[in-house]
C-alpha cells in the first residue's frame, strides 16, 4: 500500500475492502483472521485495514476481538520503548469522526502538536470525534508495548451492535518507530440472521 492521506484511506475502507485478511462465513458470523499481518505506512500513521461488514442492530449482534497480539521487530524490544497501537471501530455515516485537519489542509489520523493545540486530541494517539449518534462512538481499543516486551495483546471483548449500518476496523499505531509491527489474532462479526457482506 503506498502512502496516503487518511481521508482516502478511510473512504477506501468503506467502498473497496483490501484483501489484507483472510475472510470465510460461520453460520451467521464471519470471521476476518489476521495470520501475522503487516501494518502499512498511511500518512503519519502505521494502518492494517481490519474488515468492514454490515451488521444488523441487535441484542446478538457484535464484533468480537479474540487473541489480537501485536508483534514488534526484535531490534525494538531490545531498546525497551514503550509504544501504542489502537483499534478503531466506526459506522460508515460517522467516517468524518476519524482524523482531522490543521488550517484546512491535509487530514491526519493521527494527533499532531498543531492538531493537540487546535482540537484538544492527545498527541501520538488516533483523532476520534464523538458521533451524533452515540458519543461512545467510534469505539477505541488499545494494546501497549511495556519495557522490552516483544508482543503486546489487545483484551479480548465484544463490541454490542446498537445501530444498523456498515461497520469498519482499522488497526493504527501513531508512533513512526514501531515501523515493521504485525499483527495476528481474529475478529468474529456476528449478526442476528444474516450477514450483509461488504463488496469483494
Amino acid at each position: 500500500m503506498t502512502t496516503m492521506d487518511s481521508g482516502k484511506l478511510i473512504r477506501l475502507s468503506l467502498f473497496f475492502p483490501l484483501l489484507l485478511s483472510s475472510h470465510f462465513k460461520i453460520s451467521e458470523s464471519s470471521a476476518h483472521i489476521y495470520p501475522s499481518q503487516p501494518f502499512h505506512d498511511v500518512g503519519n500513521s502505521l494502518l492494517l485495514y481490519g474488515g468492514s461488514e454490515g451488521i444488523f442492530a441487535s441484542s446478538r449482534s457484535f464484533i468480537r476481538f479474540e487473541n489480537i497480539t501485536l508483534w514488534r521487530t526484535n531490534d525494538l524490544q531490545r531498546k525497551g520503548r514503550n509504544g501504542l497501537v489502537q483499534a478503531v471501530i466506526f459506522e460508515a455515516s460517522d467516517r468524518n469522526n476519524i482524523g482531522g485537519s490543521a488550517y484546512g489542509g491535509q487530514r491526519s489520523i493521527c494527533c499532531t502538536p498543531d492538531l493537540a493545540k487546535l482540537q484538544g486530541c492527545k498527541q501520538g494517539e488516533i483523532i476520534r470525534i464523538p458521533s451524533a449518534h452515540d458519543p461512545n462512538w467510534p469505539i477505541l481499543l488499545r494494546a501497549r508495548f511495556k519495557g522490552k516486551t516483544l508482543s503486546a495483546k489487545m483484551e479480548d471483548t465484544e463490541i454490542l451492535i446498537k445501530k444498523t449500518g456498515m461497520y469498519n476496523l482499522l488497526f493504527i499505531s501513531c508512533d513512526s518507530k514501531l515501523k515493521g509491527l504485525k499483527m495476528t489474532g481474529k475478529t468474529v462479526w456476528k449478526n442476528p440472521e444474516v450477514v450483509l457482506r461488504a463488496l469483494p
